[in-house]
């Protein structure tokens, strides 16, 4: 990348055009100068903000403790038999292919496969 510098966990609090270029305020109050600027705001899953989960059930769900993402086992299926997770929330335990709507194909397939089993 040359000489990109990249300032990786900080928060912008204020923004400047300053000579043609850019001066930042850190959260930290220190300033920072830049011709182009890329705010990147990353994203965290939380199964519980969509609201669509009870409290009680969300406390049977293990959670990756770093990451809050269920532990998900065989056919995606978390801590709670026959509660599956796929897209973000499986990346933890499924790599980071189940971002992609590449990988929605096979968690599909895997979750139908874990789903019939069950039944059978």
């Amino acid at each position: 990348m040359g000489a990109v510098r990249v300032n990786s966990g900080r928060a912008v609090t204020v923004v400047r055009e300053k000579n043609g270029g850019l001066q930042l305020r850190l959260h930290d109050g220190s300033l920072s100068f830049a011709d182009h600027v890329l705010l990147a705001t990353g994203y965290a899953p939380d199964i519980a903000k969509p609201g669509i989960l009870g409290p009680a059930l969300l406390e049977r769900i293990r959670l990756h403790p770093r990451s809050g993402c269920p532990v998900l086992g065989a056919h995606y299926e978390s801590s709670v038999p026959g509660l599956h997770f796929a897209g973000s929330s499986s990346v933890p335990s499924y790599g980071p292919l189940m971002r992609f709507v590449a990988g929605a194909g096979y968690a599909a397939r895997s979750i139908a496969r874990g789903a019939l089993s069950r039944n059978s």
